[in-house]
């Protein structure tokens, strides 16, 4: 007598049933190996808009960027009012104030407006 024996197929918990041949794939697989049906669609690409705020903004790039030339971070963390005002102050600033005295009070002053500069682009990527 020859007995019929059924091997049932068992997945395991990564796995999952072809919905078009019954085959056992991954549950990750886009495409069936066996049969070749799409059994996932394909991952969306997130795209961006170039004003989309949902983009991070790196707080060292900020404070490099101040550090370089008084408003660059605050253009970089897209506070665009802000960092040409900066760049407006900072060269009125250094150029106007430098001249007018022998110990560049110009100079006094810019030091801790380009200090007070970095430290705000570096709280603005923060938020």
């Amino acid at each position: 007598m020859s007995e019929n024996i059924e091997h049932k197929q068992e997945k395991k918990s990564d796995e999952m049933f072809c919905p078009s041949c019954a085959g056992i794939i991954k549950k990750e697989a886009e495409i069936c190996p066996k049969c070749g049906v799409r059994v996932k669609s394909p991952p969306t690409e997130i795209m961006f808009s170039p004003l989309s705020t949902d983009i991070t903004k790196l707080p060292g790039i900020a404070m490099i960027l101040s550090f370089c030339f008084p408003g660059l971070g605050q253009l970089y963390n897209r506070q665009y009012a802000k960092g040409l005002s900066f760049i407006v102050a900072g060269v009125i600033i250094w150029n106007w104030l430098s001249p007018l005295s022998e110990v560049g009070f110009g100079t006094i002053i810019f030091i801790p407006f380009w200090l007070f500069n970095i430290y705000d682009a570096k709280m603005a990527s923060k938020k």
